[in-house]
């Protein structure tokens, strides 16, 4: 069975390289088990904290992401809530996203890594 492309329109490309900047720019601290707590985000919660407008998101009294996958953020771009299930599951490896940054302590510069050479081809046939 063919992988359906998660990256289809310009606006998803664009996102996902903002992402992708964002995971390399070292701006981010990196926790694990939620999109945001106390000592930073995950891979998904910089995402979110990024693609998300900020009157959009849903947050806690002290300005923390809500929920542990961008599916809880409602206004999440379509592709992010997909792509943890998307994203080795028809490669080699069975990890995901949540595997990658909770459980192998991928740093985020890894995780941008790999999902560039993940999505080369999608991304590349976006004009």
């Amino acid at each position: 069975m063919k992988k359906e492309a998660l990256l289809k329109t310009k606006t998803d490309k664009k996102q996902f390289l903002k992402w992708i900047d964002a995971l390399k720019s070292g701006k981010y601290s990196q926790t694990t088990g939620t999109l945001q707590n106390e000592k930073g985000y995950c891979c998904l919660g910089v995402a979110c904290r990024i693609l998300i407008p900020k009157n959009k998101l849903r947050t806690s009294d002290i300005n923390r992401l809500r929920g542990t996958m961008p599916k809880e953020q409602p206004n999440s771009p379509k592709w992010l809530v997909s792509i943890n299930n998307d994203y080795f599951s028809s490669s080699r490896a069975s990890l995901f996203l949540t595997d990658l940054n909770d459980d192998k302590k991928n740093t985020f510069k890894e995780i941008a890594n790999k999902l560039m050479r993940v999505y080369k081809k999608e991304l590349d046939a976006i004009k």
